[in-house]
């Protein structure tokens, strides 16, 4: 299969639009060829993506522990963007008032522990981890209908954005690991929904195997059906007729 017309089936397989997501599925695929298929061939590359994850947070922890750039005004970098977004509140089609308070909630949480002093990557990241693990924590749950709650974490969700912006400038080797890592887990997200039970790498190689026999199993049966039809000389070998029928039978 032709390179594009692969990753238009990786992109309809696996519900992904992200090019970035989709080249990154592209380059981890098994390609096994008439053995198996493309949603069988991507219960493998899970496993995958987690050691690259690893292999790029050790990196970004290297960074962490050995970066000595700096930011300054990180405090009113924040305060200046969600100044911004209280400007635009009245036009997001909601209660302006309830976006309003949920920007201030997630101010007066983030701003204080930022300064306009120096600032490292780990000051920063640090900083970081703590949204990232507030917006874990929210995916876990049912989805929010009140607007504060909302406008909290979509305001949280670009404070992050914002934060990871101050990294990159305190030490610009981080920024691309942090796309890295950023690709690397929209894919793992990606597959996660996909096949939602496959969550260890011993789950998805036993769940590939059985793919793999199925289709065997689905391809010999077409060719017996066919030597049935038209005979035995289509290179059927040791398996044979009776064979044939046996595996057509299962």
């Amino acid at each position: 299969m032709a390179t594009q017309g692969l990753k238009d089936t990786i992109s309809k397989v696996a519900n992904v639009k992200e090019p970035e997501v989709v080249n990154t599925l592209h380059d981890l695929l098994p390609h096994e060829k008439w053995l198996s298929t493309v949603e069988n061939d991507l219960k493998l590359v899970k496993p995958k993506v987690d050691a690259q994850l690893d292999e790029q947070g050790n990196i970004l922890e290297n960074l962490r522990n050995t970066s000595k750039g700096t930011v300054q005004n990180a405090k009113q970098n924040i305060h200046t963007y969600l100044d911004d977004l209280v400007a635009k509140s009245k036009d997001f089609g909601l209660d302006k008032d309830a976006v309003t308070q949920g920007i201030h909630t997630v101010r007066d949480e983030v701003t204080s522990k930022l300064t306009d002093d120096e600032m490292s990557l780990k000051d920063l990241n640090d900083l970081k981890r703590k949204v990232d693990s507030q917006i874990s924590t929210w995916k876990r749950q049912a989805p929010v209908t009140d607007t504060v709650k909302k406008a909290e974490q979509e305001t949280l969700r670009g404070v992050r954005a914002r934060i990871q912006d101050l990294e990159n400038k305190a030490e610009p080797a981080a920024e691309t690991v942090n796309a890295k890592i950023h690709n690397l887990i929209q894919t793992s997200e990606a597959l996660e929904k996909k096949f939602p039970t496959l969550d260890t790498a011993e789950k998805a190689a036993a769940s590939y195997a059985s793919g793999i026999r199925k289709n065997v199993t689905d391809v010999a049966k077409g060719i017996g059906k066919r030597a049935l039809v038209y005979g035995s000389g289509l290179g059927l070998g040791y398996l044979g007729l009776e064979g044939v029928k046996h595996i057509i039978g299962e």
